[in-house]
């Protein structure tokens, strides 16, 4: 992020991660964070910037679990934007943030679908 200035909305991710990962229990959480950032190079406060990154080391930590958790983190994060959530099949967490940040960027307040 630009000279360490974080956008509200990336704030409000972080947040929506913190609480999606919670799924998972407080030390799982604190592992993953500590993990990601070991192993990955993605400290938790680039996961916005980063994001695709935070996807792939989620995915080899969690494997199949990590649908779980990015599911999770999109419910959240939807939840705190004011944007209905539906599942997409297929879908990952960049693809809910992806669409959520159009959504908000754009004005609109619905429900994050295709």
């Amino acid at each position: 992020m630009g000279e360490g200035v974080m956008s509200e909305f990336d704030r409000t991710l972080l947040k929506a991660v913190d609480d999606g990962l919670l799924v998972l229990g407080e030390s799982a959480r604190h592992v993953i964070y500590h993990t990601v950032e070991r192993l990955h190079y993605v400290r938790r406060e680039e996961i916005p910037e980063r994001l695709e990154a935070f996807h792939e080391a989620l995915e080899a930590l969690l494997s199949a679990g990590a649908r779980v958790a990015e599911k999770r983190i999109a419910q959240n994060l939807c939840c705190r934007i004011g944007l209905s959530f539906e599942d997409n099949a297929g879908w990952t967490l960049v693809d809910y943030v992806c669409h959520a940040k159009k959504s908000v960027e754009g004005g609109s307040k619905g429900s994050v679908e295709a």
